[in-house]
């Protein structure tokens, strides 16, 4: 039987997005996540093949993440008030994980894996795409967005707004300020009240 090892899957990741945090992609490593950690480069490429297996496992945790506080949002029964809640957990979770928020709202998947995903990590890729548009699809049905304006209006509100809210806090490698809230609240809301008359919920 084979020596356990020392450093389980999540605290490896939790290196590799600290050593992000630090330097941006060019700072992610394999010897560099072992140096931070005090292991073997080998036992790092025992459990990530690659450079770039690593890289999408920690992008691929850190959306997971992302997407479930999300989707849990979402579950709120009034569309408008879930869409709201939506925006509103995108602050939450940035400044609940707030290294992981910077790998993704900094950077783009390309960024960190130049050759294309490892196949082994393409299919999870492929259903968390996949899951953005449902959750996106299904609150505008919600909602009532049917055209493509307000459909559009709708990602604008849930996804763009609180995005660019954050970004320069995230960009300074502070957490968003709790001011924030209730400013994205009221452009949120502002925005959906720009929906076809016939379609708000």
């Amino acid at each position: 039987m084979g020596r356990p090892s020392r450093f389980d899957e999540d605290q490896i990741l939790d290196a590799a997005v600290e050593l992000v945090g630090a330097g941006g992609p060019a700072a992610l490593t394999v010897a560099g996540v072992a140096e931070r950690l005090g292991a073997p480069s080998g036992s790092i490429y025992h459990r990530f093949g690659s450079r770039d297996a690593l890289a999408g496992a920690m992008w691929l945790r850190a959306v997971e993440s992302f997407q479930a506080q999300y989707a849990a949002a979402l579950e709120e029964p009034d569309a408008r008030r879930a869409a709201r809640r939506a925006a509103m957990s995108v602050l939450a979770w940035s400044r609940e994980h707030l290294d992981e928020a910077q790998v993704l709202l900094l950077y783009r998947s390309r960024d960190f894996i130049g050759g294309g995903w490892p196949p082994e990590l393409e299919a999870r890729n492929a259903a968390q795409r996949a899951n953005v548009t449902t959750m996106l699809e299904g609150l505008c049905r919600r909602l009532r967005a049917r055209s493509a304006a307000d459909r559009r209006r709708v990602t604008f509100a849930v996804v763009e707004i609180p995005y660019a809210a954050i970004r320069t806090s995230l960009a300074a490698g502070e957490a968003p300020p709790d001011g924030l809230d209730a400013m994205v609240d009221d452009a949120v809301t502002a925005v959906l009240d720009g929906l076809s008359p016939k379609r708000r919920s």
